[in-house]
């Protein structure tokens, strides 16, 4: 019988994407103008391949058509709109040429991409992405969450290290300041709602927010198959190279919040049900994820190794999570819940509203978490002032989704 192994643990559950017998790990690098990108990239290569990765990446499709004399303020509206569906046609298939490329490789692969598909998102008003995602054929779901494995978005300089933004070093960067402050939250906004979003914001040095970048991506990497087998294929005590201190906190959230109080933020309907496990120590579950009516799937897999809990998890076609979707675990019921992801003071939050059916003891629950470097009881997470927070629950195993779940009181 399954044990709750979020609570046997001390250690962060390490959660990601695998293939059985090597790794492509697709990564969008985002972020305003001046954030460091461009050095990111080169530190990302140099990196990996001194762990023999092969590194791919893939240039920024707009710095390139922009560059060819392209002047928005000279075009109509019309030509506007299709410049930005014919650019994100052009980021696919740039993106495919590599994607393909790394299906064929047979060591581990790592590509890196400078914006991604959702990047011209943020100079669109809202009120058009619809229209754009049908003349694409494609749906929000899976331009922004089953395309990549990660997304890390770089804040600008403009914010926080106001000194040292400057436009030299890009000769299509044109914005001031409070502009270049705008874009970045913009580009933030278009990526909300990606299950694995990170920010690296300027708290620190230049030379110490790349070693977190890259460290933000390592530490992806080791939720992979756990410590016994991403040692063996990194080669490398990560945490020893480059220190990812960042751990989830999680609290209570009393009473339901006004939706007008949120800054731009991104709806999910999200189910997970448990799997019956005849191995003690070992927690399996699905999940289901989506909006609209279009959903992704995954399995995911907890077991204790050493003291630390190993999470696995890999994605699912709709007909193999049907077929283990009968094999529920009849000791727990269906987790249903809306999840809100929003940006609020440089910092991704998760605001989960538990739905019907649901057990009793999840009734009328709401639950805050983000990942964070500040530690539990600590006073240095700013959390949202528009919410009523009861109280921090991080450690308590009593909302744990295992418990939650349980169908016995």
């Amino acid at each position: 019988m399954s044990t709750d192994l979020q609570s046997a643990s001390n250690g962060e559950a390490r959660t990601a994407y695998v293939s059985e017998k090597r790794l492509v790990h697709k990564v969008v690098l985002t972020g305003g103008p001046c954030a460091g990108k461009t050095t990111a990239l080169e530190r990302i290569r140099t990196f990996f391949e001194s762990l023999q990765w092969k590194v791919y990446t893939v240039t920024e499709a707009a710095t390139v058509l922009l560059g060819g004399g392209i002047k928005f303020e000279t075009m109509s509206a019309k030509q506007v709109m299709d410049f930005n569906i014919n650019i994100i046609r052009t980021i696919m298939q740039m993106e495919k040429t590599f994607f393909d490329l790394a299906e064929e490789d047979s060591g581990n692969v790592i590509i890196v991409c400078d914006r991604g598909t959702m990047d011209p998102f943020a100079f669109i008003p809202k009120e058009e992405w619809e229209d754009i995602f049908h003349l694409l054929g494609q749906k929000a779901v899976q331009l922004r969450d089953e395309r990549y494995d990660q997304v890390v978005h770089m804040v600008s300089a403009a914010i926080g290290a106001e000194a040292f933004y400057q436009t030299e070093s890009n000769s299509v960067r044109l914005e001031t300041v409070e502009e270049a402050i705008e874009r970045d939250h913009c580009a933030a906004g278009a990526w909300v709602g990606h299950p694995y979003y990170d920010l690296v914001d300027n708290s620190t040095d230049f030379e110490n927010k790349i070693r977190r970048v890259i460290g933000i991506i390592c530490k992806h990497l080791n939720r992979l198959v756990g410590v016994d087998d991403v040692h063996r294929r990194l080669e490398v005590d990560i945490d020893e190279r480059l220190k990812a201190q960042s751990k989830k906190r999680k609290f209570l959230v009393h009473g339901t919040p006004d939706p007008k109080l949120f800054p731009s933020y991104q709806d999910f309907e999200v189910q997970h049900d448990y799997l019956k496990e005849s191995e003690e120590g070992i927690q399996s579950r699905i999940r289901k994820r989506g909006q609209k009516g279009f959903f992704t799937y995954a399995y995911t897999k907890r077991r204790l190794v050493t003291g630390t809990l190993v999470e696995r998890v890999k994605r699912l076609p709709q007909r193999e999570y049907e077929t283990l979707y009968q094999l529920r675990d009849p000791g727990h019921q269906s987790i249903v819940k809306i999840r809100r992801c929003f940006l609020w003071k440089s910092h991704y939050f998760q605001l989960d509203y538990y739905q019907k059916p649901l057990n009793k003891r999840c009734d009328k629950l709401i639950l805050l978490e983000t990942y964070t470097t500040t530690h539990e009881g600590s006073d240095g997470l700013a959390l949202p002032d528009f919410l009523s927070i009861e109280k921090e629950v991080t450690c308590n195993k009593d909302y744990s989704m295992f418990t939650l779940s349980a169908c016995s009181s």
